[in-house]
C-alpha cells in the first residue's frame, strides 16, 4: 500500500501543488481560500503529513494576510502538531513566524519579537536563509511600529538586498514598501512617493493584491502631504477598490482614513473609521487603536467634543504609550479648556520613541492653545515655533500650511514662515485651528451632524 502510494504520489500531487502555488500569488481572497482547500483535503488523501503542514500553514497565513488572523490559528495549530509528530524543527520556526504576523497585528509587539527571535534562531541553526529573510522582515516592521525608527531602517535595507540577491520579490517588495514608510515619517515625502511607487509595481508584477494595498499606504498619504488632494482621493478609491476584490477592507480603510484626517476630511475619517471598527469588531485579532484615535480627531474637527472625549479614552486605554492618541487627547483638552490636562498629555509626546512629525505638531499646537488659555502667552509662541521648527525640516505642505495658520490666528504672523499658506485649503483643520487659537469658539455638534458612533 505505502509503495502504490509513492508511486501515485508524483501524479496525484501535481495538482494540489499547482492549486497552492496559484493561492499563494492571488492573495486573500474567496479563490485562494477554495484553493488551499482543495489542497488541503487532496494532502489528506494521498496521506503527504509534510505537504499537508504546509498547505494547512499556508491557508493560516492566507487569513492572517487576509484580514482574518482569529480564524488562522486552527490552521497553524494542526499545522504545528503535523511538524511536531515528524520532528520538522523548521516547519514548527515557520508556524512560529506567522504567529508573530498575529501579535503583530493585534499590537503586541512585545509578543511578536519574542516569536520572531525564536523563529529566526532555528531558522539560522537550519541554514534557511529564506525564513531568515521573513523573520528579520518581520523584525523591521515591529521595530519601525515600536518607534525604533533607526533599527528598523537597518533591518529594511539588509533584508531588502539580501532578498533581491536570492530573487524573492515579495520580500524585497515589503522592505521597499516598508522604507517607503520610514522615508515619510522622516519627513522626506516626494521620496516616500518614489519608493512606494517602486513597491507597487513590484507587487502588481506578483499579481499580490495585499502587497499592493501595503506599498501604496505611504504613497497616499504622501500625495496628501504634497499637496496633490484631487490624486490622492483617486489613489485612496483605488486602494478600496483593491480591497475590495479579495475581501480586504479594514486596512484599505484604515489607510484612507489616516489620509482624510491628514488632509482635513472629518466627516470621510468618520465613515472610514466606522469601517474599520465595524470589521474589526468583527474578525477580531487585529488593533483598532489607530482608527479611534483618528475618529477622535476626526469628531474634535466636527465640533463633537464629547464623542471626541469617549473616543479618544478608549484609544489611550488601549495603547496608553502610543504617541498619536496622546497628541488627539491634548488638542480635545485644549478645545474643551481643560488647559492643564492638555499639557501634560502634550509633554508626554516627545519622550516616545514612535513620535511621528505630525504628532509632536498636533501635541504643540494643542499646547500653546492651553498655554494661551492660562495667560501664558510666551509659552504659546515657544510652542508654535517648534511646530514650525519641525515642519520646516519636512515636505509636509500640508501639514506646513496649517501651522502657518495657526501662527496668524494666534496672532504670531511675523513668526509664519509662508504666511501666503494661510488662504490654503487645509480642510476642516482651518476650523480647528481657529478654536485653538480663541478657546470657546467650537459648539458641541449633535451627532447625526458628527456622523456614526462613538
Amino acid at each position: 500500500a505505502a509503495a502504490d502510494v509513492e508511486a501515485a504520489g508524483p501524479r496525484r500531487a501535481a495538482p494540489h501543488r499547482r492549486r497552492a502555488g496559484g493561492a499563494r500569488r492571488v492573495g486573500g481572497s474567496p479563490d485562494s481560500r477554495r484553493e488551499f482547500a482543495d489542497s488541503i483535503v487532496g494532502w489528506r488523501e494521498i496521506g503527504e503529513d509534510a505537504e499537508l503542514a504546509r498547505a494547512l500553514r499556508g491557508r493560516g497565513f492566507l487569513e492572517v494576510f487576509g484580514g482574518t488572523p482569529r480564524q488562522a490559528e486552527p490552521f497553524l495549530a494542526e499545522a504545528d502538531e503535523i511538524y511536531e509528530r515528524l520532528g520538522d524543527r523548521g516547519g514548527h520556526a515557520w508556524v512560529e513566524q506567522h504567529r508573530a504576523w498575529m501579535s503583530f497585528l493585534a499590537g503586541d509587539h512585545v509578543t511578536a519579537e519574542r516569536q520572531i527571535l525564536a523563529a529566526a534562531d532555528t531558522m539560522a541553526e537550519l541554514d534557511d536563509q529564506g525564513g531568515l529573510g521573513w523573520a528579520f522582515g518581520l523584525l523591521a516592521y515591529v521595530r519601525f511600529f515600536a518607534g525604533q525608527r533607526e533599527e528598523a531602517a537597518e533591518l529594511a535595507a539588509r533584508v531588502r538586498l539580501e532578498a533581491e540577491g536570492r530573487d524573492d520579490d515579495w520580500a524585497a517588495g515589503m522592505m521597499q514598501a516598508l522604507q517607503a514608510a520610514l522615508t515619510l515619517w522622516d519627513g522626506r515625502t516626494a521620496e516616500a512617493l518614489q519608493l512606494s511607487e517602486a513597491a507597487r509595481v513590484r507587487f502588481r508584477r506578483l499579481g499580490d493584491r495585499q502587497g499592493e494595498i501595503q506599498a501604496l499606504s505611504p504613497g497616499l498619504r504622501a500625495m496628501v502631504a504634497l499637496g496633490r488632494q484631487s490624486e490622492a482621493r483617486q489613489l485612496a478609491e483605488e486602494i478600496g477598490a483593491i480591497g475590495a476584490s479579495f475581501g480586504q477592507t479594514v486596512y484599505a480603510a484604515m489607510i484612507e482614513a489616516g489620509a482624510a484626517i491628514h488632509g482635513g476630511r472629518s466627516r470621510r475619517a468618520l465613515e472610514t473609521t466606522e469601517v474599520v471598527l465595524a470589521e474589526t469588531e468583527a474578525r477580531g485579532g487585529i488593533s483598532d487603536y489607530e482608527a479611534r484615535a483618528v475618529r477622535a480627531l476626526a469628531f474634535a474637527m466636527e465640533g463633537d467634543l464629547e464623542s471626541a472625549r469617549i473616543v479618544s479614552e478608549a484609544a489611550i486605554e488601549q495603547q496608553p504609550e502610543a504617541a498619536l492618541g496622546r497628541a488627539v487627547a491634548a488638542l480635545i483638552a485644549s478645545l474643551d479648556g481643560r488647559a492643564a490636562e492638555a499639557i501634560e498629555h502634550a509633554a508626554y509626546v516627545p519622550k516616545f520613541h514612535a513620535a511621528t512629525y505630525l504628532d509632536r505638531i498636533y501635541a504643540d499646537l494643542a499646547a500653546a492653545s492651553a498655554h494661551r488659555q492660562l495667560g501664558q502667552e510666551v509659552q504659546a509662541r515657544e510652542a508654535l515655533n517648534m511646530a514650525s521648527a519641525t515642519i520646516a525640516a519636512t515636505g509636509d505642505m500640508v501639514t506646513r500650511s496649517i501651522v502657518d495658520v495657526a501662527q496668524t490666528r494666534f496672532g504670531f504672523a511675523g513668526n509664519a514662515r509662508h504666511p501666503s499658506r494661510a488662504d490654503a485649503n487645509i480642510g476642516m483643520w482651518d476650523g480647528l485651528i481657529g478654536a485653538l487659537a480663541s478657546p470657546g469658539r467650537v459648539d458641541a455638534a449633535s451627532p447625526s451632524v458628527a456622523g456614526g458612533r462613538p
